[in-house]
């Protein structure tokens, strides 16, 4: 049993000997994680064996999640045949206090194009604005991706095909949803690799509805990521050699004879989890909502990390931060924190009866 490492050092035959496939998307999807040098992407022949500089490294993986497994796969894609010649064009990065984007083109063959959002990276401003994706308005990242597809196609002669990992599946989607109807005619494929959905109200929409034949959307056994808010499009259930949430780290998605090798179902703890989730957000106002995410991040900024991996890898003294900051807030904000937690495990309780059904019912009973 492969993954995509493996994939990627074994599958020697070129885009123009063996068709694109989900595998080929989630590999350029990870690459679009990785931070490109400006000058050499504007030279306009920049290809991904290029990236296999050893000058290179530090920065192309800064707050780049799993380097070891990333840096060995950027050593498999630069030394295939099927990956080492693709050009690398239109990359661009905007990172600020609301916004993380980051989107990169890939010149599969002459005329057909893979269109690459980044997913979530370590920066604390990705974390925040994944958390606003549960409000109704389109989160920065959002309409940066429509005007990144768009300006795009205006440039680029031929097929595309766009997709994105994490938050960058949601992007994919977004843009392909809300880009211009000439555009739209243009797309081959959606990929969205445990990608979060949508608000019920942009499912409805007449975007969605034209590009919802073109999606594969790709998740875990245990995936939670993926199946937060509503669903509007059939996925695939990959195997993976991880469990619960960690599930989402997409080297250890099982992949067999250029495919990933499917389950049945996701798991119980995947299905309590999202459904618990989704009630929950169902039953915050934007207000709450807001006040909530407002006030997380102000307790993790009075830690003075500079990023979720060196919050992460002090997480005993900056519990200790937090712990603190809660101590001292306010009688109001403790209310607050309280009821939004309280929300939260009631809705815990709401979906037990959803997921394990008669079972429960029964051993209730007893």
């Amino acid at each position: 049993m492969g993954n995509i490492i493996m994939y990627a050092t074994e599958c020697l035959r070129t885009f123009d000997e063996s068709p694109f496939n989900e595998v080929d998307s989630l590999i350029l999807s990870w690459l679009a994680y990785l931070h490109y040098p400006d000058d050499c992407v504007e030279n306009g022949d920049f290809r991904v064996k290029d990236l296999f500089r050893a000058e290179m490294f530090d920065n192309i993986a800064h707050h780049v999640w799993f380097r070891k497994k990333t840096m060995e796969l950027l050593t498999a894609a630069a030394a295939s045949p099927r990956f080492r010649d693709i050009r690398i064009i239109g990359y661009k990065q905007e990172t600020d206090s609301d916004k993380q984007f980051a989107a990169v083109t890939f010149e599969l063959t002459p005329h057909v194009y893979y269109v690459a959002y980044r997913g979530t990276d370590a920066t604390f401003a990705g974390w925040r604005e994944d958390m606003r994706l549960a409000l109704p308005e389109p989160i920065p990242s959002q309409q940066a991706a429509v005007d990144y597809l768009e300006k795009s196609a205006a440039v680029l002669d031929g097929g595309l095909l766009t997709g994105g990992h994490s938050k960058g599946g949601n992007l994919a989607v977004y843009a392909a949803a809300m880009c211009s109807r000439e555009v739209q005619d243009r797309l081959i494929a959606v990929y969205s690799h445990d990608g979060p959905g949508f608000q019920s109200g942009f499912l409805g929409g007449e975007g969605f509805r034209r590009v919802r034949p073109l999606i594969h959307k790709t998740l875990p056994q245990s995936s939670f990521v993926g199946m937060v808010f509503e669903q509007e499009c059939e996925y695939g259930i990959v195997e993976s050699d991880f469990i619960s949430l960690a599930q989402h780290n997409p080297f250890y998605w099982r992949v067999e004879n250029q495919s990933f090798c499917l389950a049945d179902s996701l798991t119980v703890d995947a299905r309590l989890l999202y459904k618990s989730m989704n009630r929950w957000v169902d039953g915050l106002n934007d207000e709450d909502c807001e006040k909530f995410i407002g006030e997380v991040f102000n307790m993790i900024g009075k830690t003075d990390t500079a990023d979720i991996m060196e919050f992460c890898s002090h997480l005993v003294p900056n519990a200790a931060v937090i712990a603190k900051a809660i101590f001292f807030l306010s009688v109001d904000t403790k209310v607050f924190f309280i009821k939004i937690i309280y929300r939260f495990w009631a809705s815990c309780f709401r979906s037990l009866p959803e997921v394990f059904g008669k079972k429960l019912l029964r051993a209730v009973a007893v």
